[in-house]
């Protein structure tokens, strides 16, 4: 009479019935019947011929599995003969209906394993008085982890009612301990959405065990457990099979748990292998093989490269250190198109070439330690900088390794890229061409293109001039700072109407501090290396920018302060004619560089105001909503503001 028609959603019965179908040699689960499973108990199969009773009292692995406290280990009367008298009543009182359901398989039964159970013990000489008095429930001696009610020591987990269980499950799951593995101190089981890859698993797993306690079954020593191995072990044998089987497993998941059954320490969890990770893992064994299995099959790499392989981040083992030579070049950008992160590979090589054409005695001492990147930042600044100068390196190079380069005001610093470079430097591999970049539509190229087209505005000495300073300018040394002021004149003449509202967050952080290194240092590339940028655009939209609102007040005072200082000032004037020529000498009374003298004229215009009645607290304009220093903002503001009142009447009286 045939068990089954096909597996259940129970893992644990599930790897029973395709042990018991590795060791029978069938072709489908369906083939089991209840003469093929009476023939097992008696011989296991033509490899073991022996019984299934005296095979589980040599394992070790039984009593992790079922506890020493059923039968076969706990009653040294009766307890042999019960155990097999047992499982054979169940087998020839199989039924497939009846008026109860299994809630592990689904199958129906009436005669419950107390029934079986009573009937045994009083077969066996034991008055029904006596067997009565025994614990006659289904409980984690027969079931892994199956709570009962018999007694306090089976009442796991905690229940009002004891599971329905198909007394037939009992005979299956005594087959477990021919594919127990210990897998973190547990057993081993294998499930997935893949029947078939589970059935090619449990069959190999069969199969192994088989072989290796032939040897030891001519003796009367005890099966020791079946040794096993790390995660990435398991899931590296996972995809050979997965590879040499014929099952569609491409949208397969595979879970491994590790469960004991065995006294106290009774526990259970899972690792779980997604199907994303299945599939990365797939890709990397296929072009990889040796170098996967190393990782895999190393306790000391596995665990986190698949947890970082898994979460999409990167791998520390990736690349070289003291004790470790990393990866393999294609390996590392294997790694990082399975995981779908777009890394800047072909542009780290072309750096790593950069470093080994430009690089001198000074620059070895640092490229010789494997973690060189945390010092890469003056180093690599100063190896393009010398590739820029021979024509190798470009502004728009620069703008490509950017860590952000929708931020503004624009941040030079590109460390995500030193780790990559200083890869391809160890293992001495590079290109000579430089890569493709598209990098026009960003923030940073479009305040680029803005600044360039203002200083081509300028007159040839004040061109000259600013990109002179600029030339000058080498971010990161301390010593040859550049003054925060370089770009303001250009900004006040060229770019005022603009305004302060959008000038402001171009060259100013949030914090309210000027910064201006990232461009110019993108400039100075531009100017020591000129490129064709003639289909950049400018353009940048500031409706995407909200200007923080203390920020704006303070802006807002300042404005209102310029407007006030030079309504004041218009009022000597006779018609508003003259008011063209008042702004000019405005603007020709404010001190340009010393910053003293720009004191004293602010003091003198801020005291002319408040004997006019216009009063003003100084702190409010010179002093950031942050309580920081801000005399020069408040002069750039200031300058901006009066550029478009001057130019409002120039317009006005032409």
């Amino acid at each position: 009479m045939n068990i089954i028609n096909h597996y259940t959603g129970n893992p644990m019965i599930n790897n029973a019935l395709m042990t018991v179908k590795a060791l029978a040699r069938l072709n489908d689960v369906q083939d089991i019947t209840t003469d093929i499973l009476r023939n097992m108990i008696t011989k296991v199969c033509d490899d073991l011929p022996y019984s299934l009773m005296s095979m589980n009292l040599r394992f070790k692995s039984y009593t992790m599995l079922f506890t020493k406290n059923g039968p076969l280990y706990n009653d040294k009367t009766l307890g042999e003969k019960v155990y097999e008298t047992l499982l054979l009543k169940i087998v020839d009182g199989f039924e497939a209906e009846g008026d109860k359901q299994c809630n592990l398989t689904g199958l129906h039964y009436s005669r419950t394993f107390s029934d079986f159970m009573l009937e045994t013990l009083v077969g066996l000489g034991v008055s029904e008085k006596e067997a009565k008095k025994k614990d006659l429930t289904m409980n984690r001696c027969w079931v892994p982890l199956l709570g009962g009610l018999g007694s306090d020591a089976q009442s796991l987990p905690m229940a009002i009612q004891t599971y329905n269980v198909h007394p037939i499950c009992v005979v299956l799951l005594q087959f477990l301990p021919f594919c127990a593995y210990i897998y973190k101190k547990g057993i081993l089981l294998i499930d997935s959405t893949a029947l078939e890859f589970c059935e090619d698993f449990i069959e190999e797993k069969v199969k192994n065990l088989i072989s290796k306690v032939k040897n030891v079954i001519v003796t009367n020593a005890p099966i020791e457990n079946m040794k096993g191995v790390a995660k990435g072990n398991y899931i590296l044998e996972a995809l050979e099979v997965m590879e040499r089987c014929k099952a569609d497993c491409e949208y397969a998941d595979v879970n491994l748990w590790s469960f004991s059954n065995s006294g106290a320490g009774a526990s259970c969890f899972i690792d779980r292998v997604p199907n994303e990770l299945l599939r990365q893992l797939s890709v990397l064994h296929n072009r990889h093989k040796g170098e996967l299995e190393y990782i895999l099959s190393t306790s000391s790499l596995s665990s986190g490269f698949l947890e970082c392989l898994s979460d999409k981040k990167d791998w520390p083992n990736l690349y070289p250190d003291k004790k470790y030579d990393g990866v393999s070049v294609d390996f590392f950008e294997s790694y990082w198109e399975v995981i779908q992160q777009k890394k800047m590979t072909a542009m780290a090589k072309y750096i790593s070439g950069l470093i080994m054409k430009y690089k001198d005695s000074k620059d070895e001492s640092v490229l010789n330690k494997t973690d060189a990147y945390k010092d890469y930042a003056p180093l690599l600044g100063r190896i393009l900088w010398r590739a820029t100068e021979k024509g190798d390196w470009t502004m728009s190079c620069q703008l490509a390794i950017l860590d952000n380069p929708e931020l503004l005001p624009v941040s030079y610093r590109c460390f995500q890229i030193y780790k990559l470079v200083h890869f391809y430097y160890q293992k001495r591999a590079s290109v000579s061409t430089i890569p493709q970049v598209n990098v026009k539509n960003t923030l940073a190229s479009r305040l680029c293109i803005k600044m360039i087209n203002l200083i081509n505005q300028a007159s040839d000495y004040q061109r000259k001039k600013i990109v002179g300073r600029i030339l000058d300018f080498r971010y990161g040394d301390k010593n040859n700072d550049l003054d925060s002021s370089v770009l303001d004149e250009l900004l006040i003449e060229y770019a005022w109407k603009e305004g302060i509202y959008h000038l402001y967050p171009l060259f100013y952080t949030i914090g309210g501090k000027k910064n201006i290194y990232g461009i110019c240092s993108l400039l100075r590339l531009y100017y020591k290396n000129p490129e064709n940028l003639s289909s950049w655009e400018d353009e940048i939209d500031f409706s995407v920018w909200q200007i923080d609102s203390d920020i704006k007040k303070w802006l807002d005072r300042i404005n209102d302060f310029t407007c006030q200082y030079t309504d004041y000032r218009f009022q000597s004037a006779v018609d508003e004619s003259k008011y063209m020529v008042l702004c000019d000498k405005i603007k020709r009374a404010i001190p340009r560089n010393d910053l003293r003298s720009q004191m004293i004229w602010f003091y003198s215009i801020f005291q002319r105001l408040s004997e006019s009645g216009k009063m003003w607290n100084e702190y409010d304009l010179i002093y950031d909503p942050w309580g920081n220093y801000a005399f020069r903002t408040f002069l750039f503001a200031f300058r901006l503001k009066l550029n478009e009142i001057s130019c409002y009447y120039n317009l006005k009286n032409e």
